[in-house]
């Protein structure tokens, strides 16, 4: 009777199990994704060897759309002009760790590395011109060129050729202070200091902090375009005392801080990018010619093929005079101040390109000195 009975409720057990990918004494498991998996032994596999539960049509693959651009102006296109400049240190103080350095020509540096990465920027460094000698008062620029007279904006745009300038503060650079003795067992203590300098281990503070600021200004106008404040900090960040590291390296940007300064770079990179892709792009008259029969005239403007400019773009002109200017309003532009024209590229050169117009503002425009904002 016993054995009839255990025979009855093993046929019974299998009978329920024979279902297809029903998990039944741990013999086997289907996945999501529509695989099973088990191993030899018929114990389950983890390491997921895959063999297909069943065969699944593919999902038609959708077409996808080219990306258009940011903005729909021709000049959206083009590789905008831009320069970076020395980043004070608002507490020098906060140097004293001498782990890192170089953060005040570096930040500039990597800036504009990632712009020119992006392909859609001109880039020039301008370390060696500090714009805030007075932190306290930034973005606020009261410095101007002793020879000229100009302000330190305008003397950038002339002598980089660029439109436009980043700069900032580094705000700080603090670190908690640092408990110096290390517990040991009953009661005992050491001195960190000594422990480190016997041997040679990093101290670590509790909390190392950045605060810092960015600028971005149009340098021909002088309108500050852009103005963001990071402010990050991270507990247990190791100080290396022994050791002296750049910033931008590789071993920079591996440690603990770097991964922050990357974090913030790479946040104020696409902050730049997103506020610059739509404005109107900046070029110098460099000369012109007289009005030929069909009452057009050629001006030569400061833009060459690295700028992305093309044979055959036609572009909206203003002249970039303070008192003029202009809104969006229902797609339409409406316009205050000077009135505007346009203009047709026909060559274009390495460095400069030539453009056609039967504009009558182009009779009146200023070689080397006057600029036109196009769209």
């Amino acid at each position: 009777m016993i054995k009839r009975l255990t025979i009855r409720k093993l046929t019974l057990f299998i009978l329920l199990c024979y279902q297809p990918f029903v998990v039944c004494a741990d013999d086997f498991i289907t996945y999501d994704d529509g695989f099973v998996t088990y191993s030899d032994d018929g114990s389950l596999n983890h390491n997921r060897q895959t063999i297909p539960e069943k065969e699944i049509a593919p999902e038609p693959v959708a077409e996808v759309e080219e990306k258009s651009p940011v903005c729909e102006l021709p000049s959206a296109l083009y590789r905008k002009k831009i320069a970076a400049v020395y980043f004070p240190v608002q507490n020098p103080q906060h140097l004293d760790v001498v782990d890192y350095y170089d953060f005040d020509k570096g930040i500039g540096k990597e800036l504009l590395r990632r712009l020119a990465l992006s392909g859609d920027y001109l880039v020039k460094e301008a370390e060696h011109i500090n714009l805030y000698p007075e932190v306290n008062i930034a973005p606020y620029i009261a410095e101007k060129e002793t020879l000229s007279n100009r302000s330190l904006l305008s003397s950038i745009e002339r002598k980089f050729n660029v439109q436009y300038v980043i700069s900032g503060v580094i705000r700080d650079l603090s670190y908690s202070n640092i408990n110096n003795n290390i517990k040991l067992p009953f009661g005992l203590s050491l001195d960190r200091d000594k422990f480190v300098s016997l041997h040679k281990q990093p101290k670590k503070p509790k909390k190392r902090n950045l605060v810092i600021d960015f600028y971005v200004h149009d340098a021909l106008t002088e309108e500050l375009i852009s103005q963001r404040r990071y402010s990050e900090s991270i507990d247990d960040s190791i100080v290396k005392p022994d050791h002296s590291i750049a910033f931008g390296t590789k071993e920079f940007f591996d440690s603990d801080y770097g991964k922050i300064f990357d974090k913030v770079i790479q946040l104020e990179t696409d902050s730049i990018k997103k506020n610059l892709a739509c404005q109107p792009y900046a070029m110098k008259i460099l000369d012109q010619d007289k009005k030929d029969r069909r009452d057009k005239r050629n001006i030569y403007l400061n833009a060459g093929h690295n700028t992305r400019i093309k044979t055959g773009d036609i572009l909206t002109m203003q002249r970039a005079d303070r008192e003029g200017g202009s809104f969006n309003s229902n797609s339409h532009r409406k316009q205050f101040g000077l009135a505007e024209s346009s203009i047709k590229i026909i060559k274009v050169y390495p460095s400069y390109s030539v453009a056609t117009s039967a504009s009558e503002q182009v009779i009146h425009l200023e070689r080397n000195t006057e600029y036109l904002l196009f769209w």
